[in-house]
């Protein structure tokens, strides 16, 4: 479920003073993901996506949103933060930092087929292009420090073999020279469910958590 703080109807319609969408008509609880609580939120003016960020920290929110927001003004397909009256991303609600993001048409394609693979492959170009100028810095969150913690994490539970196996990777990424592959903005986590689906077109790139400065490849990997 990704409902972790519960929003009740007076709270949201205080917090909508904040914003010029209209008032609220409908509220409904998103029960796919596990970060962040999200809920659908329709209003007299659209439909939305509310989200309560439950472990970022601000300068990780102001590099995300903002990406978001630079990469949509560039045409980029993807989930676009709507501002406030005081021209801000985000602001607390029930002790959360939460912001408005507009609601992308579509589905999950939960099999991709062929032409699913090549319309996100175009669109993951166009993003990493059009994040060229972006000015927002962030290290990757899930690099090869946090692996490397993750692995001493990890090692009491792994078989010797396996261990061995994920170090023997480690080290042939560190012999790499990484700094001579292309790099900049990336989504870092553009596995098949943050992508939607319309009649078979792409109707966008949701769930920015991750995004990041580190190499094009990353996204590919992915």
């Amino acid at each position: 479920m990704s409902v972790y703080t519960t929003v009740e109807s007076s709270q949201l319609e205080q917090f909508l003073l904040r914003y010029e969408i209209g008032k609220l008509r409908d509220l409904e609880p998103i029960a796919a993901g596990i970060t962040n609580t999200n809920y659908y939120l329709d209003t007299e003016h659209g439909r939305f996506v509310l989200t309560l960020y439950e472990h970022h920290k601000a300068s990780e929110l102001d590099y995300m949103l903002g990406l978001q927001q630079h990469l949509a003004g560039k045409s980029v397909r993807c989930a676009e933060p709507v501002k406030d009256r005081f021209d801000q991303f985000y602001s607390s609600l029930n002790q959360r930092p939460a912001a408005i993001i507009r609601r992308i048409a579509g589905e999950v394609a939960t099999t991709p087929d062929i032409l699913n693979c090549a319309s996100i492959g175009a669109e993951l170009a166009r993003f990493h292009l059009a994040g060229g100028d972006y000015t927002g810095r962030r290290n990757n969150p899930r690099g090869v420090e946090w692996i490397l913690t993750a692995l001493e994490t990890l090692k009491p539970r792994l078989a010797e073999k396996d261990f061995q196996s994920v170090s023997a990777t480690l080290d042939s990424c560190r012999d790499f020279q990484l700094d001579r592959l292309p790099c900049g903005a990336i989504h870092a986590d553009l596995f098949h469910d943050n992508a939607l689906f319309l009649n078979g077109e792409l109707g966008g790139i949701l769930d920015f958590d991750y995004a990041c400065n580190d190499n094009f490849v990353f996204d590919i990997a992915v």
